[in-house]
């Protein structure tokens, strides 16, 4: 973003305001590029543990009838399959959202940050800009 200020600081305020905006913009393209995945990760997760816990439960149903009986053995392999199914979704999706929140934070940080400094440089060179052309007058 600085190099854009500095390349088109003659250029004028609006030349330079969308020059920067630009360039925020495609930065914010290349840090976001592959958020996504972990987004769909985080949200898809929990509900891919939740379809084998409902298969589970199914299971365990299905094999209560087949059998005739209520015993614990007879339910006990589809109770575990979805409990086992359930952990597994949310040891995916726990730390895909945590990372994705630490990416988007971190992401935005860096686009403020960047945006401050290529203002604070655009200031100083409008502020320089009058020293420098009464010294040439």
């Amino acid at each position: 973003m600085a190099a854009q200020v500095l390349e088109h600081a003659h250029r004028g305020d609006d030349v330079v305001e969308e020059r920067m905006q630009i360039a925020l913009s495609e930065q914010r393209l290349l840090f976001e590029r592959n958020l996504g995945i972990l987004g769909t990760m985080g949200n898809t997760a929990p509900l891919i543990g939740l379809l084998g816990t409902v298969w589970g439960i199914m299971r365990a149903f299905h094999d209560l009838a087949s059998t005739g009986s209520a015993g614990p053995s007879v339910v006990a392999a589809g109770i575990a399959e979805a409990l086992f199914t359930t952990a597994a979704g949310l040891l995916v999706a726990v730390p895909a959202v945590m990372l994705y929140n630490h990416f988007t934070r971190r992401t935005n940080v860096l686009l403020t940050e960047a945006e401050n400094q290529a203002r604070a440089l655009r200031l100083t060179l409008a502020e320089d800009a009058p020293a420098t052309r009464r010294m040439a007058a």
